[in-house]
């Protein structure tokens, strides 16, 4: 990832889309602001968090070479691949490995209904302009301990 600038994006599919049901208006105001910050910023990388593959399908059509991913467990279906009987300590690493990369990103595209976009939202100083939360609704109240530094 050296060398270059890059977003990081995170995407939820599989079982989310029975916790949000307009998951797929949060997925095409993803995808807006991927093709704004491309249009400002014509050589960034964009690195893919999700669970879904057929996120990873639509982005590698979308965004061709620019896009990198982990080569973590993903789903095909609407089961989340925590239901699907993976070893959750596994899954718990490939998820870690993710977030951390997404935090040397210089851009964070994420879904504020997902714990790990709020995750990632919280454990980097990201500057104003620099990280977007989209979806219908914030899963956490403020917490004064984290967001009053």
């Amino acid at each position: 990832m050296r060398g270059r600038p890059w977003t990081g994006v995170h995407v939820r599919g599989t079982d989310k889309v029975h916790e949000s049901p307009n998951l797929d208006k949060t997925f095409k105001d993803t995808t807006d602001f991927v093709d704004r910050i491309i249009e400002l910023n014509p050589s960034i990388g964009i690195f893919l968090l999700t669970d879904s593959l057929p996120v990873i399908r639509e982005f590698q059509n979308r965004y061709g070479g620019r896009l990198l991913f982990t080569q973590s467990r993903r789903s095909d279906s609407n089961q989340g691949v925590h239901q699907s009987g993976h070893d959750g300590v596994l899954i718990g690493e490939e998820v870690l490995v993710d977030t951390l990369l997404a935090l040397k990103c210089d851009y964070f595209v994420g879904n504020r209904e997902s714990n790990i976009s709020m995750g990632i939202s919280s454990l980097h100083p990201w500057p104003p302009g620099f990280i977007f939360l989209l979806g219908e609704k914030n899963i956490r109240g403020e917490n004064l301990f984290l967001h009053r530094r």
